[in-house]
């Protein structure tokens, strides 16, 4: 019982009777296919049951196609939230999102960072258990794509974009409300 074998694409193309650039072109979604020849190639595809091959994709493209997030705490209910949402919105635009934990470890941080770099993914979407860590700020100025900081706000020279909650707001609703419930004696625990 090994491992099933991968269809390749010549074998799709044969399939389909058809030249491998042809295969190649419908299934990069290119303009000038006919409607015949992307049916013909659609068909073998699912019969074969044809994987593309990721990574050879991403050499000739140039991007992976991928983000990466790296999370102070992955068991912060909050953040469960926000990956959420962050890899729905990258689903539809066809990335896949890759998540690493720092257990609140600066040194993860960097760490998983450069781990990110290495895979070459196209932007990183960082929660860091420190803004301030200078080896953390000195990994994420050599990023050459997209970083955007969660909740942080990291120096202006390394250009990082940044999502901030407005924590004074929410907090100043929240303390209304229990005023307005006849609370006086309000205390927070962080």
């Amino acid at each position: 019982t090994g491992a099933r074998r991968r269809a390749s694409m010549r074998e799709v193309a044969d399939l389909a009777d058809v030249a491998i650039s042809s295969v190649s072109r419908v299934l990069s979604g290119h303009p000038d296919v006919s409607a015949q020849m992307r049916e013909r190639v659609l068909s073998a595809v699912h019969r074969l049951e044809y994987e593309p091959d990721f990574l050879a994709q991403s050499l000739r493209r140039g991007q992976t196609l991928s983000v990466g997030f790296v999370l102070a705490d992955i068991s912060n209910p909050l953040m469960a939230d926000i990956v959420l949402g962050a890899e729905a919105v990258l689903r539809s635009a066809g990335y896949s999102l890759l998540l690493m934990n720092s257990e609140n470890d600066p040194a993860l941080d960097a760490t998983h960072i450069r781990f990110f770099q290495s895979r070459r993914v196209d932007g990183m979407i960082l929660s860091l258990a420190s803004e301030t860590e200078p080896a953390t700020l000195d990994v994420i100025d050599q990023v050459e794509g997209p970083v955007v900081v969660v909740d942080r706000a990291l120096p202006a020279a390394i250009g990082a974009s940044a999502v901030v909650n407005d924590h004074r707001t929410g907090m100043e609703a929240a303390v209304e409300h229990l005023i307005d419930l006849g609370h006086r004696r309000i205390a927070l625990l962080t």
